[in-house]
């Protein structure tokens, strides 16, 4: 079952669009009945300006990409506790197969990423 598992979604390229592209993934993710973790998306692009076989290096040594990526772990991992999947249990596929944000409450505190 993977209804109410919880995503996070990480994005790294050469080019802007990155959003678009996370996006456009997390869109397959929920039509199978992921929940997206809070500010689950994660992405840097490095420009075209740069030649694109420095793209790897650059993303591994930017202490905010490590930051923003670490962050958005931190946020699946505290999801984890509040048992999102068993209480989706037979509830996505129905509606909008979301229950109320109330009834959701968090246990730890999630990260917000600066400039979000």
């Amino acid at each position: 079952m993977i209804e109410g598992k919880i995503v996070g979604i990480t994005i790294s390229g050469h080019v802007d669009g990155a959003t678009k592209k996370a996006l456009d993934i997390y869109l397959y993710f929920h039509q199978m009945g992921y929940v997206r973790a809070p500010f689950g998306i994660s992405y840097l692009t490095h420009g075209v300006q740069f030649n694109k076989g420095t793209d790897s290096d650059y993303m591994r040594n930017d202490h905010f990409v490590t930051f923003k990526v670490k962050g958005m772990a931190n946020n699946v991992v505290e999801m984890v506790p509040l048992n999102i999947e068993e209480k989706l249990r037979g509830k996505t596929g129905t509606g909008s197969g979301m229950l109320p944000m109330q009834s959701v409450k968090p246990r730890g505190q999630f990260v917000h990423p600066p400039g979000s």
